[in-house]
Formats: C-alpha cells, structure tokens, sequence
C-alpha cells in the first residue's frame, strides 16, 4: 500500500535564508498541497559546529513571514531544540553505520583533504584507505562507504513518473559517512531521517544531485523500505549577477534583509513565478501561488543534471 504524499521543508541553521531558499519552500509547499500532502519542518543542524542561534531564529522568522506552515515538527527554536535536534540523535546514526560496518560497507580512513587532492586529479577520493578496518583504528578519522558494484547504477525516480541511472562511484567514490570530529555526516544523517519520517516526496536543488544518488545508495544497503521509492524533484538554482549560487549571509538576498527593508511577501511570490516560467502574474497570497503552480514553464521538465 503505497503511502499519504508526505514531504518536508529542510533549511540548515548555517547562515541567514536566501532567496534561493524560499523559493524552494515555496516549491515544494505548493506541491504538497496541490497533493492533499503534508509538509513536515525538519532543520537539518546536525553538524553542531555551524549551528548559531540567530540562524535558528531566522528559519521561524522567515516561514512566518512568507506565510508557509507545516504539519508536523517544531514550533519554535526551543522546542526544536529539545525535542527535535539531530544533535540528539547521534546514537541512531550510529547504528545505522555499525550496520554499514558489520556488513564490509565502510572504512577508516586518515586522509586529509591536502593528502586526498594531491593523490587525485578531479577531488574524488583515491581509495587511499580502502583496506583499513575501522574499528582497529584510533581517533581521529573519518568512516567512508566502501562502494560495491551496485554504485555504478543507482536508480532515481522522478515526480514525473521518469527515472534515470546515476553513477555514484564515477561522480564521488566513497564519500563520508561519520567525520572525524566524531559527527554523522550529511548523507547518513539526511537518509535515516527521511527513512523515519517516511517522506516520499523529495525537492530540492540540482547541486545536490549527487547527494541524491549516495542517498538512495545508502538506503538500499541499510534495508531500508522507504526511501529507495521516494520521487525526486532536482530544480535550477537561483544565481547572483555573476551567475555563482547564492551564499547564506545577511547580504541583500537574505530574507533577514528584504524583510529589515521593508519587502513584502509577494515581491518574493511575483519572483518565485518569474523564475518558474509561469507567465500569469503572481497571487497576492500564498494559497493563490499553490493553486496556480505550475511545472510546465522554462524549466518544468528539466529534473536531470
């Protein structure tokens, strides 16, 4: 029995929200609720170091102020943070890479980054450290997966019912799956969550790509049962003059600064349509923007790198 259409709204708490960010929470809550789905919050702050608390603060703020709500997850910074940090989880994720562990799927490895790009031309990693046994080793070290034959071809589905093959060894080798400062990593951490919260419906930018195709990877050899079904949407990113990606700062993309500015919601709306190729002008609300969205402009059915 397949399950409810369920997707969720994931900043990470490392620099104030940009456009590039609303316009994905925008995305992804119009197609949930053109879906009768729910739209879980879920702020991705497992990596500790990055975390301040006025990037926190800023997430709240700024889905207040675009008017976008969730169904499930936290209400505000405190109970995020008591009941809902992926600081508290990291015993789970461990489990999850004991799992990997056992079953030859992962190594030690002591490589630095300086060690990694001197023995590899494109940035990949080498393979340095494939032999090595993780538990023999002493802190500090990284644990990456031991990719096997399966990586070659990791299917992706797509929204529109497409699915395409990606190659996970060719684009990364064997990525980090617990750093060396003793954290879960991305990966690990973005597909046990999605596994527990049984999402299924997946958007996000075409820079994580890449992500995508370790995660589903990492799905499969964990057994997990949800997540190597969920459906995928890879958008463009919203570019600067100079046509690099936006950056979280406080700079004049910030949402914290067009909100101190005096900026109004449907400024945001009337350029999130801009930017989907959506020729109609724009609601002045956001159940309007749901119910006019549309994935048939410049860029609907690009969904591939």
């Amino acid at each position: 029995m397949a399950l409810p259409f369920r997707t969720r709204i994931a900043p990470t708490p490392s620099g104030y929200l940009h456009l590039g960010n609303a316009f994905n929470f925008l995305l992804t809550y119009g197609i949930a609720r053109q879906n009768e789905g729910s739209v879980a919050l879920r702020i991705d702050d497992g990596d500790a170091t990055r975390v301040r608390q006025e990037y926190l603060e800023d997430v709240f703020a700024s889905l207040d102020w675009l008017g976008v709500d969730w169904d499930t997850g936290p209400s505000g910074v405190v109970d995020h943070q008591k009941h809902y940090s992926q600081q508290h989880r990291q015993e789970e994720y461990r489990h999850a890479l004991d799992q990997l562990l056992d079953a030859g799927l992962a190594y030690a490895c002591q490589c630095s980054r300086k060690q990694i790009l001197a023995a590899s031309s494109d940035g990949r990693y080498p393979g340095t450290c494939r032999e090595n046994m993780a538990r023999s080793y002493e802190a500090p070290f990284a644990i990456r997966a031991r990719l096997d034959d399966s990586a070659t071809q990791v299917v992706i589905q797509a929204v529109n019912g497409q699915s395409q093959n990606s190659n996970l060894e060719a684009s990364q080798g064997d990525f980090v799956l617990w750093r060396k400062d003793g954290l879960a990593a991305y990966q690990l951490v973005s597909v046990w969550e999605d596994e527990q919260d049984q999402t299924t419906h997946i958007v996000r930018g075409l820079d994580l790509w890449e992500s995508t195709t370790a995660q589903v990877w990492l799905s499969q050899k964990l057994g997990f049962h949800n997540f190597p079904k969920v459906k995928f949407l890879h958008h463009p990113l919203l570019m600067n003059d100079g046509n690099e990606k936006l950056s979280k700062s406080a700079g004049a993309t910030s949402l914290k600064s067009i909100r101190e500015q005096g900026g109004k919601p449907t400024e945001i709306f009337r350029r999130f349509y801009q930017w989907l190729g959506i020729a109609e002008p724009a609601p002045d609300t956001l159940k309007g923007i749901c119910q006019g969205l549309s994935l048939e402009g410049q860029w609907g059915t690009k969904l591939w790198p």
